[in-house]
C-alpha cells in the first residue's frame, strides 16, 4: 500500500500541473507521522521532487534503518519539524 501511494504522488502532481497555471518542473514532497516512509518513497520515484519536508515524522521501529538509508540515498535537502505531542 506505501509503494502504490508513493507512486499516486507523482500521478497526481502530474494531474494537477495538467489544469492549473503552476511550475511542474520540480516540487517539494511533504510527509507528516506515519506518512513519511511514504513521502520519501515519493521522492525517489520522481527526479522533478527536489526536496522533503517531515512533519514529526514516525515510521514504524523495523522501518527506522531502511528509511535512514533511503534518505541518505537520495542527497536532496530535508526539513524536519517535530510537534512537542
Amino acid at each position: 500500500m506505501q509503494a502504490a501511494c508513493a507512486a499516486d504522488v507523482r500521478e497526481g502532481f502530474r494531474a494537477l500541473s495538467l489544469v492549473a497555471n503552476l511550475d511542474s518542473t520540480r516540487y517539494v514532497v511533504g510527509g507528516v507521522g506515519l506518512t513519511a516512509p511514504i513521502a520519501v518513497e515519493a521522492a525517489r520515484l520522481d527526479e522533478r521532487a527536489q526536496a522533503m519536508v517531515l512533519l514529526s515524522p514516525a515510521p514504524a521501529e523495523v522501518e527506522r534503518g531502511t528509511l535512514r538509508e533511503r534518505i541518505r540515498r537520495l542527497k536532496m535537502p530535508i526539513y524536519f519539524a517535530s510537534a512537542p505531542e
